[in-house]
């Protein structure tokens, strides 16, 4: 399991679920992300997402927070990413969403993540707690050249979750929605709200709904979007 982290404990898990890795970890000091003894197939995804030609630098969508029973080690998540998605050793991403963690404590907490490929940082914050069924904002954008930051917000105090340099400035894809370690693991309903997303170039925020889905498991459903909403079931 990755040590130390930027602001507290780490976990041993992707950053956005299309990362799916097999590794081992290679000590306390290592920065790369792993999911010890889990298949390739395993993990359950469900999430919208919109690309863009002209790419994006940020993602703030609000989010409610499922409170499912994951089994001991396991964990539920909801993902809110600018990735490029372009497969296992040439991902970006940057994240941060809500998480009930059975692989920690099984509490309620918000999360982080930042990852190119097999090296990354995945942060979740055990000092603050979620309430179940109550939406928080999650936020990552580019601060500068090519660091990019995640973030979560209760009412107007935010809290940094993770910080990296994906040494890219822009990124094509944003999405949102539900994942869990396994697909044995469902988390219910997840409801993105609100979601907006600030393209290359462009110093506004703008509102999107998703134009695909990604759904590997069976039952895994992405609702309508209908004024920037749409929900993440499995």
């Amino acid at each position: 399991m990755l040590s130390g982290g930027l602001l507290g404990p780490d976990r041993d898990r992707p950053a956005v679920s299309l990362l799916i890795i097999l590794s081992t970890v290679f000590g306390p000091a290592s920065n790369v992300l792993a999911q010890e003894g889990t298949p390739l197939s395993d993990f359950a995804e469900v999430w919208g997402r919109r690309w863009s030609a002209t790419q994006y630098i940020g993602v703030d969508n609000f989010q409610t927070t499922p409170n499912p029973s994951p089994p001991s080690g396991t964990w539920t998540a909801g993902p809110n990413a600018v990735s490029d998605e372009l497969g296992l050793y040439y991902k970006r991403v940057i994240e941060s969403g809500p998480t009930k963690a059975c692989d920690i404590d099984c509490g309620l907490h918000p999360y982080g993540g930042w990852a190119i490929g097999l090296v990354g940082d995945d942060f979740v914050d055990t000092t603050l707690w979620l309430g179940a069924g109550l939406t928080y904002r999650y936020y990552s954008t580019r601060l500068s050249g090519t660091l990019w930051n995640s973030q979560f917000c209760s009412g107007i105090q935010c809290y940094g979750m993770t910080t990296g340099d994906l040494l890219v400035d822009k990124l094509p894809y944003v999405s949102s929605g539900g994942e869990s370690l396994h697909m044995s693991v469902h988390w219910g309903s997840i409801i993105t709200s609100a979601a907006k997303y600030k393209a290359y170039n462009e110093s506004i925020w703008r509102n999107w709904c998703w134009t695909s889905t990604w759904i590997n498991v069976t039952g895994g459903t992405v609702s309508a979007c209908s004024n920037w909403s749409w929900t993440s079931s499995y």
